[in-house]
């Protein structure tokens, strides 16, 4: 996990949210690609990509946090691209992602499709998102942005 990710992480999802740390870095950690986004030395968005070893050509995106200040400004997009970008190279043909519920609106918007699950996990509301790897759908987020 770079440094920066680590950062963001632990001011987005630990500070801000309330969640153990403990809890936020785990054993998928190491074997993730991780993407951040720096701006003046300053690391401001991160998120990780790994594959489901459930389902094969099925990788999962997580961990995506924006710095409080630079919400609204895309980061949040940015590394989703990113991160479906290295998925599809690795040869995803899905790509999913829990997400927290008040945060639905931004991944629907990159074409992420939520499932009609909502479950609890620590203390906050999440649903369950896919997204097809194929080119249409990929082109189709950029637009949103």
């Amino acid at each position: 996990l770079p440094n920066g990710g680590r950062q963001v992480r632990l001011a987005v999802f630990v500070q801000e949210q309330g969640f153990a740390e403990a809890l936020e870095f785990d054993a998928v950690d190491p074997a993730a690609w991780h993407a951040v986004l720096w701006e003046n030395g300053l690391p401001l968005a991160t998120g990780r990509v790994f594959p489901d070893e459930s389902r094969e050509s099925r990788f999962t995106i997580g961990r995506i946090a924006v710095q409080r200040e630079y919400r609204g400004s895309h980061l949040g997009a940015q590394i989703m691209e990113a991160l479906e970008e290295k998925a599809r190279t690795l040869g995803a043909r899905e790509v999913g992602l829990c997400a927290q519920v008040r945060a639905l609106g931004c991944y629907e918007s990159l074409a992420m499709l939520p499932m009609a699950i909502w479950c609890m996990r620590n203390r906050c509301r999440i649903s369950i998102c896919s997204k097809s790897c194929n080119p249409s759908t990929y082109k189709q987020s950029s637009r949103a942005v």
